[in-house]
């Protein structure tokens, strides 16, 4: 239910920092800006659940713990990166330069890898899926 939010948020501001540079909307920089603070707020907020999960529902020793420790690891990493395209922007308005587009793309396709992992834990390794309740 919450990671639709760090998604939207974090690839909305790589979407509009590429909007910007293709159309020159110097406007969409600022969406942008805000963008990703809200985005790694709210995937640390989805995180924490995810984390309560990885301790006391993944079983030990298990395929299902490997991928699941795989997905924390890359969207943390992630979320790094989209902060530090954040900091290393300054303020508000800044037209990014090719290097934290680039920081941005990278961490977008960590996400996506992360997002694909989390996929595969829900459907494949059923964690989080209460059978008796879904039909």
């Amino acid at each position: 239910m919450l990671i639709p939010f760090p998604v939207a948020f974090l690839t909305g501001a790589l979407a509009a920092d590429l909007a910007g540079k293709l159309l020159d909307l110097p406007d969409l920089y600022t969406i942008a800006w805000y963008l990703l603070p809200a985005g790694v707020v709210m995937g640390v907020v989805a995180g924490i659940p995810g984390f309560i999960d990885y301790r006391r529902t993944v079983p030990p020793r298990s395929s299902a713990r490997q991928r699941a420790f795989r997905h924390m690891l890359f969207n943390l990493v992630a979320l790094v990166l989209f902060l530090l395209a954040w900091w290393l922007r300054g303020e508000a308005g800044v037209t990014p330069d090719g290097v934290l587009v680039g920081i941005e793309v990278i961490a977008a396709g960590l996400l996506s890898v992360g997002g694909w992992m989390g996929g595969a834990l829900v459907h494949r390794n059923q964690i989080g899926v209460e059978r008796r309740l879904s039909r």
